[in-house]
């Protein structure tokens, strides 16, 4: 395989006129040559398309991948670059298995590789006495960690493909608080969800930085319970996956060996061999540096660790880097136990936070007045636009009315209690915290089939042993 360099053909001309025509007339047929073939790689259970296409591939009839051929123009000098890049598409297939060949060619050289290994073969052809021939074109060795290094590598040269692994890690993570139906008991529907501007606003200036202040690494996202802090991390981390910047995402309450142990299945998943800890961190501080971005890590409901929730600390200690970034979100009540230890000394994150102990104890029970130069950002109950907007979409996606106005209902999560409830009916102004909590437990104790008098008698139960 050779071209005229006096012909000064183009990339695309040796793709199209010389590589294919080679192809041809070693007995490939059409069906069996895909050129400019997008590659697919698979994140976790899931296939994704990366932004980055091989020039050409060869499979069998049934399916196997054969070799990759990298083509580059004819003034173009092979070099050590071009081969991990080659390498890197050939062994990352997640359809069809690695290729177990890979041609680079620049129309007047030749070089073929051994996939896994990445040996160079010698000669122009690939002998026939070569073990994967022997073998029906099956590659053998280390392919699990060949593999691993080429998704690296794919993930490292380019901020969108890093954003595929980012968008595939947060849909999944998500998956459990997320849903479409309003009667799921999923905490963020998409639909009903109320924006906090200022908050997001906050958070903005103070995690990215803008003309006036300098970006933090962390922040936490604090305040009562049941105020709608998780439905604003998980709008959040979306709006940010969509203006392309890098976020991986994790419920705390899912953290139950720690963060570090969570990112690395995560990776494992992904890469597909087991790697450590400081492997992991590791492969976040090369990627990001070499995609030039900046990866955030968003942790939800941190005060829902019943186990190694101060482990948190350490483990954010181990990751402050230049282009890590972590946003954690808690309920105030546990600020003091999540950012003190035993002997109440403050760690690692609060430090980070620029909070000392008497903000952390006024912020168990009183939101804090002035936080300009604290990394925090208070999520509270709505304001009036708030409250306007979020009656509408309740409304709309319950087929209910609000009747009144009530404080009742600046509270988010008695807002959608009213909606569930009186779903198709209107919320009669009446309606109290007390009366809504009751009528929503009878709710979803009917769902399960448990009588109202089994429920209460139950819940009466349990309150004398708590007492």
């Amino acid at each position: 395989m050779s071209c005229n360099n006096s012909l000064l053909l183009s990339e695309d001309d040796i793709r199209t006129k010389v590589v294919y025509q080679w192809l041809k007339d070693c007995g490939f047929s059409t069906a069996d040559i895909w050129i400019e073939y997008s590659i697919n790689i698979r994140i976790g259970k899931g296939i994704k398309t990366i932004n980055s296409r091989a020039d050409v591939l060869v499979k069998s009839t049934n399916g196997l991948n054969l070799l990759i051929v990298e083509v580059k123009r004819p003034d173009h000098p092979l070099d050590e670059q071009d081969k991990k890049q080659a390498l890197s598409y050939a062994r990352s297939l997640a359809e069809g298995g690695i290729a177990p060949f890979t041609i680079l060619t620049n129309g007047n050289n030749v070089i073929i590789y051994d996939s896994v290994t990445g040996y160079e073969i010698s000669g122009e052809t690939v002998p026939v006495n070569h073990p994967y021939v022997k073998n029906g074109f099956c590659v053998s060795g280390d392919s699990l960690s060949a593999k691993a290094e080429a998704l690296e590598y794919l993930i490292s040269i380019s901020p969108e493909n890093l954003l595929t692994f980012c968008k595939a890690q947060v849909e999944y993570r998500m998956a459990l608080l997320k849903g479409d139906d309003v009667f799921s008991g999923k905490k963020y529907i998409p639909k009903l969800h109320v924006k906090r501007l200022n908050a997001r606003k906050e958070l903005d200036k103070k995690l990215l930085g803008d003309d006036e202040n300098k970006p933090n690494q962390f922040v936490l996202v604090v305040g009562s319970p049941q105020h709608g802090k998780t439905c604003f991390m998980c709008n959040t981390i979306e709006s940010y996956i969509k203006k392309e910047i890098p976020a991986l995402f994790y419920p705390a309450i899912s953290l139950k060996k720690g963060l570090l142990n969570e990112i690395q299945e995560d990776f494992e998943w992904f890469f597909g061999n087991q790697i450590s800890p400081f492997q992991i961190i590791s492969k976040l501080r090369r990627i990001t540096q070499q995609t030039g971005k900046e990866i955030i890590i968003f942790i939800d409901g941190w005060n829902e660790m019943l186990e190694h929730a101060l482990v948190i600390n350490d483990e954010c200690q181990r990751l402050k880097y230049d282009n890590i970034k972590l946003v954690l979100s808690t309920t105030s009540p546990s600020v003091s136990r999540l950012l003190q230890d035993e002997a109440a000394n403050i760690t690692f994150v609060a430090e980070e936070l620029k909070l000392n102990s008497a903000a952390i104890q006024k912020l168990t029970s009183l939101p804090l007045e002035n936080t300009k130069d604290l990394s925090i950002v208070q999520i509270g109950e709505f304001n009036n636009d708030e409250l306007r907007k979020g009656k509408k979409l309740h409304e709309r996606a319950y087929n209910t009315k609000f009747t009144a106005d009530s404080n009742v209902f600046n509270n988010p999560f008695y807002l959608r209690l009213a909606a569930e409830v009186y779903a198709n009916k209107l919320v009669p102004s009446f309606a109290t915290r007390t009366l809504l909590l009751k009528m929503g437990l009878i709710r979803k104790a009917a769902m399960k089939g448990i009588k109202e008098i089994d429920l209460f008698t139950t819940l009466n139960e349990i309150a004398n042993i708590t007492i």
